[in-house]
């Protein structure tokens, strides 16, 4: 494998840890004020920046992008 699709692979596993990280925030929202308020929200909106951001950060320091086949 090649070093581009070592990155690419590395980016969709960032992508998708953060599509998940922001669905479950918002699900959790939901359950918790039974609306989607945290759109309208000052608090809310850059809450679910900074988790986003900070998992973004530790998952790009503290996983190495190199896979290793087994």
């Amino acid at each position: 494998m090649n070093d581009k699709g070592k990155i690419g692979s590395y980016l969709d596993f960032l992508l998708i840890d953060l599509i998940s990280i922001a669905a479950s925030f918002i699900a959790s929202y939901r359950i918790k004020f039974g609306d989607f308020g945290f759109v309208n929200s000052s608090a809310w909106t850059p809450l679910l920046f900074i988790v986003c951001l900070l998992n973004a950060f530790s998952a790009s320091v503290l996983q190495p992008y190199t896979m290793r086949r087994s």
